[in-house]
């Protein structure tokens, strides 16, 4: 992921990982924001869509921990 970066700006990999993080964090929030107000106003497909959130988002944050980041 970092290979087109040179070691002497570390910031623009930096702004890279923190916007990407950033977006993630909002939609995932977004995501279980929505699924509480639909499970307040009675819906039934709430808890599918809450297990299916909660399945993606770990599979995302281990993804996203055990990507290598070593340089050839």
């Amino acid at each position: 992921m970092y290979a087109a970066y040179r070691p002497d700006e570390p910031g623009q990999a930096a702004t890279l990982v923190t916007t990407y993080l950033v977006t993630v964090g909002v939609l995932g929030a977004l995501c279980w924001l929505g699924t509480v107000w639909a499970h307040r106003r009675g819906r039934r497909w709430t808890w599918p869509l809450a297990v299916t959130l909660l399945v993606l988002g770990t599979a995302l944050a281990v993804t996203n921990l055990t990507i290598s980041t070593a340089h050839s």
